[in-house]
């Protein structure tokens, strides 16, 4: 049997095939493709559709929301913000920064401290 370095790549290779224990004339490869999902893999697949459904509604919600439905009316009826209301606007936006920046980057760290520690 050739090793990969002597393979080219439009050469076949031949898979040896996976006979059960009793069975050496088999020729069955051992590969079962069409074995049904558990329950628990069903469930769990339904939560994540339901939890992207939710995702994706939100998120078309807030980008219309936040960048059309609110800033129009303001731009369309000719109001001059001052400085205090930037001020407040851009506290907002630091504020909403940093909880992003704990919830997508330090939460799932420290979730995920035991793993990291057990393999690294």
């Amino acid at each position: 049997m050739k090793t990969i370095a002597q393979i080219r790549d439009d050469e076949e290779v031949p898979i040896p095939s996976v006979a059960s224990a009793g069975d050496e004339d088999s020729k069955d490869t051992g590969c079962d493709v069409s074995v049904p999902p558990t329950t628990a893999q069903t469930d769990s697949t339904a939560a994540l559709m339901r939890a992207f459904k939710i995702a994706r509604g939100l998120t078309v919600f807030m980008t219309i929301a936040l960048l059309v439905v609110w800033p129009m009316p303001m731009y369309g009826s000719g109001y001059i913000i001052s400085k205090k209301f930037f001020t407040g606007w851009v506290v907002v936006g630091i504020i909403w920064i940093l909880i992003s920046l704990i919830v997508v980057g330090i939460y799932p760290i420290w979730e995920g401290r035991f793993a990291l520690a057990r393999y690294s």
